[in-house]
């Protein structure tokens, strides 16, 4: 167990979770639903939009899934009909995730309407900071793409395992803004919209921003996917703890998937900073850094004195702990 990136292992997990997907789908489709909704797509259709040997499931797949679900759950048949037709016409193109990383804008420019829909369902949250998304300022988001192509290639060279990561977690690099102008967002992954992070651009002042921002979302989806197996924390959902980050009480795994988020940050920080091929912005890595292991350390005060961890859970947070300790 390791804090590093594991290309084969998240290849295998990746493997995984592509397999539950197809498994899932099927099930809504072919069994939970079938008698209500008449399947929109073959057996056949199914497969070779979940399980194609051209690569792996778009994010909009997974989006689509989610809102199956839900439809399913809440005996939506309108729903799950217009969500399963729209599913059956995705094309190869948009049902199929990038290889490398490829950003787009969050706009019907990029993406079809349906598709469109359904990643921002994903990505809602349920305090409201991503319920308006849209495409944001051409301008401001081609500065961005400048800072963001600097940093992969820059991590590409220095941190190859860390950079193949992203492309794993994280292809689908989605640039958007809230057109709600009261809110203001950094980013996000979420699960139900697994290989895609949302970005916004305006925060982009340096190749670091974006580097650091795309190590905080995938660290996030690698920690999804360890939750699929495994419960990592075994405290009660609904007891809350203080918070070094926040002003109000989180859940245990906030606290802990913030530690887990900021080790990681710090790490790949010190990579960049350690380079014989260290960039001329490296300096601003240098206080993310520093401010990444002080929350880290901060996260640990509570997680020491509060956690409850599985025997995976506690080997998660040792290996972090450890690598810490080593900067």
């Amino acid at each position: 167990m390791s804090i590093q990136p594991d290309i084969p292992s998240l290849l295998s997990r990746r493997d995984q979770i592509k397999d539950r997907l197809y498994t899932s789908l099927h099930h809504l489709i072919f069994e939970a639903a079938a008698e209500l909704v008449p399947p929109a797509l073959s057996e056949a259709d199914l497969k070779a939009l979940v399980l194609p040997e051209r690569g792996f499931p778009a994010p909009v797949v997974f989006a689509f899934h989610r809102g199956l679900m839900n439809a399913a759950l809440t005996q939506n048949t309108h729903g799950f009909k217009s969500l399963s037709d729209d599913l059956a016409r995705l094309s190869d193109a948009e049902a199929t995730a990038p290889e490398t990383l490829t950003a787009a804008d969050m706009s019907e420019a990029c993406f079809s309407a349906t598709s469109m829909q359904a990643l921002k369902t994903a990505f809602q949250d349920d305090v409201g900071l991503t319920a308006h998304l849209g495409a944001p300022d051409p301008a401001m988001r081609d500065a961005a793409n400048t800072h963001l192509e600097t940093a992969m290639s820059t991590l590409a060279k220095i941190a190859p395992d860390w950079h193949r990561e992203i492309e794993l977690l994280g292809s689908q690099i989605i640039n958007t803004q809230s057109q709600d102008e009261t809110v203001s967002i950094g980013g996000a992954a979420v699960f139900d919209a697994f290989g895609a992070v949302l970005i916004n651009p305006e925060t982009f002042r340096s190749p670091s921003v974006p580097l650091t921002q795309l190590v905080h979302e995938v660290s996030h989806q690698h920690m999804f996917l360890f939750h699929l197996d495994d419960a990592i924390l075994l405290n009660d959902d609904e007891a809350a703890y203080a918070s070094p980050l926040r002003q109000e009480p989180r859940p245990m795994e906030g606290i802990f998937h913030a530690g887990w988020v900021s080790a990681r940050m710090s790490l790949v920080a010190d990579a960049v900073l350690s380079s014989s091929d260290r960039p001329d912005w490296a300096d601003a890595m240098a206080a993310e850094k520093e401010t990444t292991i002080a929350v880290f350390k901060d996260c640990a005060e509570v997680i020491d004195e509060h956690a409850e961890f599985t025997p995976f859970g506690r080997a998660l947070y040792t290996t972090a702990r450890e690598a810490i300790d080593a900067l």
